[in-house]
């Protein structure tokens, strides 16, 4: 008889990337981490816009977006730096880059501040 038990929802998650992946590793659990609060620091940004092909997001809906992107490659990433380059960089569709539009300044390529945001998130850590 097979038992069932309750799991947590980050177990299920990690679960689903694994399978999503093809059963290639996860990311290390403090890199995941790091890629994870990059991720909830883009959804509660206020006052930063964040453009992809064009059209303008707010935060909430761009990490939305990049979650969804990168969902069936998340156990193939490495770390957080390749996070950022392999999905919150550029657009898979036209080639673009993602910009994202500090308040009170001009956009800027979305690696270069996501890239700020994790040193951030590093030196937070440490």
């Amino acid at each position: 008889m097979i038992e069932v038990r309750a799991v947590g929802k980050s177990a299920l998650c990690a679960l689903a990337a694994c399978l999503l992946s093809g059963g290639a590793a996860a990311m290390p659990a403090a890199e995941e981490q790091k890629a994870r609060a990059l991720l909830a620091r883009v959804e509660s940004a206020r006052g930063v816009v964040f453009i992809r092909n064009g059209s303008e997001y707010t935060g909430a809906n761009a990490a939305e977006f990049l979650r969804r992107k990168c969902v069936k490659d998340w156990g193939k990433i490495a770390g957080a730096r390749e996070f950022i380059a392999s999905c919150a960089s550029q657009s898979s569709t036209s080639g673009k880059p993602y910009l994202i539009r500090l308040e009170g300044s001009a956009p800027q390529p979305s690696a270069q501040v996501l890239g700020q945001w994790l040193e951030e998130i590093e030196r937070a850590g440490k």
